[in-house]
């Protein structure tokens, strides 16, 4: 193993137990007989089949271990944690799948952390636009980072700068100087820690009259007490304009464009909507922020648009809603699915597909286990991540693979071959 890799599993993933005057180190196969056995548990919560989940573990350990499955960090780093430090639970936690008894599976199935929850990233919906909101949606990033999640929000409700407000007779700083304060809470809350570090996704609707400050926040940068180059503003932030179908036809067509305080819903300034979109494009080149989030698409391809629309996403891009939604997360490793072509045996190589559709199969069924073995940090969240099971199942190794395969990166080989 490299040894930067086996550093960084050390730090953040992998155990030190304390007991008998000894310090135990959990291994790579510990760890992930530790999550293969917590998440298959969780099958107790649909049936009472102890075979099923001594099946069920086997085979997630099984497709980990040979690398075909890798699950999100959270995951690897929170299952079972707080359970206990003694004896007993070292015992229970990396005891062999076939030696469990019943009563052990049902142990483990009925522990739950919330504080150490297996989400990946979290999409919050909208701010509301007064100040209890506001400062709610803050202790949620706190709690969420505490979970070693991801945060995403739109910031598209909050009224624009220099709007009046009714209860002091003052002026709003807008959303982007709330923005900063949710900045200045990742650096004190998830940067500190020794396993994710804080990870957020801010969007703004392209109506937004503070939307070109906002396109503009991260192209001023600065240079660090390390020489590093960084953004002045939201540095531990992504950034994202919400883009619709009637902005874009605006674009093509050279047309005005309205910018709309989300408060009063009157017109605050009309742009041409080229401009705007010029200026998005300057900023990428910049400092690759802002990114676009194609909502009336997203919402277009929405398996759930009867129920509720999308309004915000999070750092992982996952599907997100109106309200709180979580994500578990996974990859199939491609690469690991590579074997000689037994057609061409002198230096053919191909793809086991069966055992691609095999492995993604019982990644699906992990996840959606993964969903179950836990509580989240905020209880709307558990219910949320039950009633719609947002899971999201990518691939990596995609350019190893062409590599070992002799595809030059982009050639029509490797584009049929995606």
């Amino acid at each position: 193993m490299h040894k930067g890799t086996e550093q960084i599993l050390k730090q953040r993933y992998l155990w030190e137990w304390s007991f008998d005057e000894n310090t135990t180190q959990e291994t790579v196969d510990m760890m992930l007989l530790r999550v293969a056995k917590k998440v298959a548990s969780a099958y107790l919560n649909i049936k009472k089949d102890y075979k099923k989940v001594r099946e069920l573990a086997e085979d997630f350990y099984s497709i980990m271990k040979s690398g075909k499955f890798i699950p999100s960090s959270p995951q690897l780093f929170n299952a079972m944690r707080g359970f206990g430090n003694r004896k007993e639970h070292y015992d229970i936690i990396y005891k062999d799948i076939g030696k469990m008894t019943d009563e052990e599976w049902d142990t483990i199935n009925k522990f739950k952390n919330p504080k150490a929850a297996y989400g990946s990233c979290y999409a919050m919906g909208r701010i509301g636009d007064s100040i209890d909101e506001i400062y709610d949606a803050l202790k949620e990033q706190a709690v969420i980072f505490k979970s070693a999640g991801g945060y995403g929000v739109s910031f598209s409700d909050l009224r624009s700068e220099g709007s009046l407000v009714s209860t002091t007779m003052g002026e709003s700083c807008g959303p982007l100087g709330f923005m900063d304060l949710f900045n200045i809470n990742t650096q004190k809350i998830a940067l500190s820690g020794k396993t994710k570090r804080g990870a957020n996704m801010f969007s703004m609707s392209v109506s937004h009259p503070d939307i070109e400050k906002f396109i503009m926040r991260k192209s001023e940068m600065i240079e660090d007490e390390n020489g590093q180059i960084r953004p002045k503003y939201l540095e531990h932030v992504n950034i994202s304009v919400e883009i619709t179908d009637e902005f874009m036809a605006a674009v093509e067509n050279g047309d005005d464009w309205n910018l709309i305080d989300p408060h009063t819903k009157e017109v605050v300034k009309t742009v041409d909507a080229q401009d705007l979109w010029d200026l998005i494009i300057d900023n990428v080149y910049k400092s690759a922020d802002p990114g676009l989030l194609m909502i009336d698409n997203m919402n277009k391809f929405n398996p759930l648009n009867n129920i509720e629309k999308i309004y915000s996403t999070n750092p992982c891009g996952e599907y997100s809603g109106h309200d709180k939604t979580v994500c578990n997360l996974g990859s199939v490793n491609l690469y690991a699915l590579i074997q000689r072509d037994p057609t061409k045996p002198e230096d053919g190589i191909m793809l086991n597909y069966y055992d691609l559709e095999t492995t993604v199969e019982k990644a699906v069924i992990y996840l959606n286990l993964a969903l179950m073995a836990n509580d989240y940090p905020l209880e709307v969240l558990t219910q949320r991540s039950l009633d719609f099971r947002p899971i999201g199942l990518g691939f990596m190794g995609l350019a190893s693979v062409f590599m070992r395969m002799g595809y030059e990166y982009g050639s029509k080989e490797s584009i049929e071959f995606t």
